[in-house]
């Protein structure tokens, strides 16, 4: 389950998808609040339905498992969690993408 922008429903930055890179599907796991609309747009209902994507490709034993992670969704013990857990009992140490670092647009760092 990898970080896609969109399912190509919505407009540009408008909403998050991930897509399971074995069947292609992708999975919306951002609510659309509107341009005003402040804080997380995470839904968890979204995320239920990845967590489902998960389970199934980690059930199918592929050669490796790439996933994002949420962390206030993980730290819960929500989100992701169960199929990351899953897929390294099943012995699929999962992958996860990991940003530049500083991330763009913050300049330079500053002592």
């Amino acid at each position: 389950m990898l970080h896609s922008d969109d399912d190509g429903t919505a407009a540009p930055g408008a909403t998050l998808c991930l897509r399971d890179i074995g069947s292609g599907r992708r999975v919306r796991i951002f609510k659309e609040r509107g341009p005003a609309a402040r804080g997380c747009r995470l839904a968890s209902y979204g995320l239920a339905k990845a967590a489902a994507c998960l389970d199934a490709a980690v059930e199918a034993r592929p050669d490796a498992v790439f996933v994002n992670r949420f962390g206030r969704e993980v730290a819960a013990g929500r989100g992701l969690l169960a199929g990351i857990v899953a897929a390294v009992i099943a012995g699929l140490p999962p992958h996860r993408s990991v940003g530049s670092y500083p991330p763009d647009g913050l300049g330079r760092l500053r002592r």
